[in-house]
């Protein structure tokens, strides 16, 4: 394994008091955390996220509605009920601590995702038929207004070279997805991770959110028995930018701090007409219209 990885696997192991598991395991956790927490910027306890038992082809299945976590049906139908148009995604995760890229492991991986929207993922465990449940629930009562987003990640300690024969097999189960009609084919991903994406999205994980902007240009908002301290104003992109985008440790942009929606997810859909108004305000007339 990667010396790296296994420096931060020894280290995740350790804070999360798992060394007692197997190596399997605690990659296929800490796998999940990294693109969850890293990556995605979400808070979702990635322990949640896996299966512990011995699913076919995947190790790892979250069923996210407006940012929160949901396990069953019932906690599926309750998140429902609560939000108008709500922000739905299924995440699946398939890690190998292996270097290589195994066409049938991944191709095994692409077969649960379809048979978990199919019903022949069913009878798998008592975890994924729940998750089923919640997922059948979404479609019932989620989904009129927009369709669900779908990301797919498969996780080795090695480097993805592109072989072809892997990208053809990637090329053809996006076209499966997209004919299946229940996704938002323009955010479908289907992502063969590495070992460097792994480092950078661990340690992006690990960071401290703390960010230092720029606000001279604000007023203090009345006492508020909810909120210690709350400002209205307006700052520079420059400074926008920095709340809410993940930087590795050379500054480049790495992913997005998905986070700082969670109270009022307006996260970026490129169809909505408020956000295609909002780029218009942008481009048009040197911003003046913007703020």
């Amino acid at each position: 394994m990667n010396p790296v990885i296994q420096a931060q696997l020894r280290e995740f192991a350790k804070a999360n008091s798992i060394t007692t598991e197997p190596q399997e395991k605690q990659f296929e956790i800490y796998s999940i955390f990294s693109v969850l927490n890293g990556l995605l910027g979400e808070t979702i306890d990635s322990y949640d996220v896996h299966l512990d038992g011995d699913e076919f082809g995947v190790d790892g299945i979250a069923v996210v509605v407006q940012g929160e976590l949901v396990l069953n049906k019932q906690e599926a139908e309750e998140k429902l009920e609560a939000v108008n148009n709500p922000s739905i995604e299924f995440i699946f995760f398939q890690a190998k601590t292996s270097t290589s890229f195994d066409y049938g492991d991944i191709s095994k991986f692409f077969d649960s995702v379809a048979g978990f929207f199919d019903g022949d993922l069913k009878g798998e465990s008592d975890a994924v038929d729940d998750l089923i449940g919640a997922m059948e629930a979404i479609y019932e009562r989620g989904v009129g207004k927009r369709n669900p987003k779908i990301s797919c990640y498969y996780v080795t300690t090695g480097n993805y070279e592109e072989p072809s024969r892997i990208e053809k097999l990637k090329s053809s189960f996006v076209v499966d997805l997209e004919e299946k009609n229940i996704f938002d084919v323009s955010t479908i991903v289907v992502k063969m991770v590495g070992a460097r994406e792994l480092q950078q999205w661990y340690r992006a994980a690990t960071r401290s959110v703390e960010v230092e902007i720029e606000f001279p240009r604000n007023v203090v908002m009345p006492s508020n028995q909810h909120v210690e301290e709350a400002y209205i104003g307006y700052l520079d992109a420059k400074n926008l930018l920095s709340l809410y985008t993940v930087r590795d440790a050379d500054g480049e942009v790495v992913g997005v701090n998905r986070a700082v929606f969670f109270d009022n997810i307006r996260d970026y859909d490129p169809k909505s007409k408020i956000n295609i108004a909002i780029k218009e305000g942008v481009r048009g007339e040197g911003g003046a219209e913007f703020v």
